[in-house]
């Protein structure tokens, strides 16, 4: 989107500091300056405040936060307190955040509505080409007791199979244990059970298949997922108003990014904090980020 200088606030744990190292190298390689990196302690109002201060301090006018819902509505009333929210800013956070669970966890969910109202979230776009809604139709469809024949009691829970929440993570570990499958089925155990590491390594960094979540290859060199066969959708949170007068969140898919292109969806633009709505980045931010 043309930004060059951006701020990651995230939660101190495994996922967070992931998250924050993963988005620090993607800017390094974009020529993106990261001004700031505060963390925070999983639901402690003070370091989320700290740590908000600190992206206040840095001048950045573009966040890039990775927290969960339970975290979220301290983040932006502190955001709104040292005015990070009103007509310049941009707030970004992962697919670690819904609008249901964020409105659920929020103890003042009225002026949640009214602080988060303009930010983003990015997250995969599970529906790839049908696969990912074959294999929810075919796991919702499975009994509960097969589901769980690995003798980890609980692994599938009732209220998964009942409500249909199969999302793009069940995808995604789906996808990693045939990935471990394919690999081990090509490398092949030793006469004691045993297998060679190193050769079931370079097994995992060679497959390559069309899964539930996509297209499934991996860089021979960092083993990682080549992301850029992975369609990304980013998604505006709205406010809406009911016919009781009444705030509430809702998100509609505003941009696409896949193979190096970012595109428009729809045909209206995306509202940004402050209220301000336009397809391009409001002056203030193209200013600061330039």
């Amino acid at each position: 989107m043309g930004w060059t200088r951006i701020a990651i606030i995230y939660v101190n744990d495994a996922w967070g500091r992931g998250f924050f190292q993963d988005i620090g190298e993607a800017a390094s390689r974009a020529g993106v300056d990261v001004v700031t990196t505060p963390s925070f302690a999983l639901g402690d109002q003070t370091t989320i405040e700290q740590a908000v201060e600190q992206v206040a301090e840095s001048g950045a006018r573009v966040t890039i936060c990775a927290a969960f819902d339970t975290d979220i509505a301290a983040i932006a009333a502190a955001a709104d307190s040292l005015g990070l929210l009103r007509s310049g800013y941009a707030w970004i956070v992962g697919n670690s955040v819904s609008v249901e669970a964020l409105m659920s966890a929020s103890p003042h969910p009225a002026s949640t509505v009214e602080h988060v109202a303009g930010w983003f979230f990015a997250s995969i776009d599970p529906l790839y080409d049908g696969g990912f809604e074959q294999f929810q139709n075919a796991f919702l469809s499975e009994p509960l007791q097969h589901l769980n024949h690995s003798g980890l009691e609980g692994l599938v829970s009732e209220d998964v199979i009942s409500g249909g929440q199969c999302d793009q993570f069940c995808a995604l570990a789906y996808d990693a244990v045939w990935t471990a499958a394919i690999a081990l089925a090509r490398v092949g155990l030793a006469g004691d059970g045993s297998v060679d590491k190193e050769a079931l390594l370079s097994a995992i960094r060679n497959v390559s298949f069309d899964g539930a979540s996509g297209s499934v290859r991996y860089g021979s060199e960092t083993g990682e997922r080549d992301t850029s066969l992975l369609p990304l959708i980013i998604k505006n949170i709205i406010q809406e108003v009911g016919a009781d007068g009444k705030g509430s969140l809702s998100s509609v898919t505003r941009f696409r990014w896949q193979s190096g292109t970012l595109r428009q969806e729809g045909s209206e633009p995306p509202v940004w904090p402050g209220g301000e709505r336009g397809w391009q980045l409001p002056l203030e931010v193209v200013e600061c980020a330039d």
